[in-house]
């Protein structure tokens, strides 16, 4: 059998009749071996159906229309859900601005977490440290300073000394 062969060692091709053992016309090594000559549409064995993507198509349509399907479902639900979602959001932010109403904001001695609990009182319980040393903020209305005051009755501004202060609290 006639084989196009290849010396790796002097580069040689030639036409051979092809046999165990065979050694290069022109450099006498026995380092020739068979070329394989692959041509277009071919893709690894000779003869072989080629694989392109409208082959692939034509193929698996079915499975092609009914994952599009799954994908279109599943976005119209992902859609829908946020729409639900946000309208309920609303309402809650809604419902929460109610019951938020007589609410003061506190600040935490130990930890400095601010938090809202029912006007008036002091040493409310932090919600993050657990600790009773939540103290009420006061806002000066002269000069804006935010501050704590553990005192009970008439409250002076650090800054200013002013008695116009009011508290921070929801109306």
């Amino acid at each position: 059998m006639v084989v196009l062969c290849k010396c790796t060692k002097c580069g040689n091709e030639c036409k051979i009749d092809w046999k165990e053992g065979i050694r290069c016309p022109v450099c006498s090594s026995n380092s020739i071996y068979p070329m394989v000559k692959v041509t277009a549409g071919e893709s690894g064995a000779a003869g072989a159906k080629s694989s392109t993507i409208g082959n692939i198509i034509k193929k698996n349509r079915d499975k092609i229309l009914v994952y599009s399907l799954v994908i279109v479902i599943a976005i119209s639900w992902l859609i829908l859900f946020r729409r639900l979602s946000s309208k309920n959001t609303a309402l809650m932010q809604e419902k929460a601005a109610v019951s938020m109403k007589g609410m003061q904001l506190y600040e935490c001695g130990s930890c400095k977490y601010s938090f809202y609990a029912p006007m008036g009182e002091i040493n409310v319980r932090c919600p993050r440290c657990g600790r009773e040393k939540g103290q009420p903020l006061f806002k000066c209305k002269n000069c804006g300073t935010v501050f704590t005051s553990s005192t009970r009755g008439k409250i002076l501004c650090p800054s200013c000394e002013s008695e116009s202060v009011e508290g921070y609290y929801t109306k």
